[in-house]
């Protein structure tokens, strides 16, 4: 992330991606960014397996909820659009109702 610093034309690199040659690596650095393209940093850098595979898990968990809760909401029932009859419509608090003439 880069932080701008009023109008000095620096920026504050907080954990700013470096680019690396072996995409195996993932290397960070926090430091000052010139407005003349020099930067003082301080880098961390590893391979971080471990952590990518924990995250890229807990994505894929998020994910398949969020289609959980997707699947879940679409389930409930809706009156006819027109209808006149009294039918039976599921709150959001899980209760049914009865709806009259929509």
């Amino acid at each position: 992330m880069l932080f701008k610093i009023g109008n000095s034309g620096r920026n504050i690199r907080f954990f700013q991606k470096v680019d690396t040659v072996d995409d195996q690596y993932d290397i960070r650095d926090i430091g000052i960014e010139h407005a003349d393209g020099g930067i003082d940093s301080l880098v961390v850098g590893g391979s971080f397996y471990s952590l990518k595979k924990v995250i890229a898990e807990a994505d894929e968990d998020a994910r398949l909820s969020y289609q959980a809760n997707l699947a879940t909401a679409q389930c409930v029932t809706r009156p006819a659009v027109g209808s006149v009859d009294t039918q039976p419509v599921v709150n959001r608090a899980g209760e049914t109702v009865e709806v009259e003439g929509l």
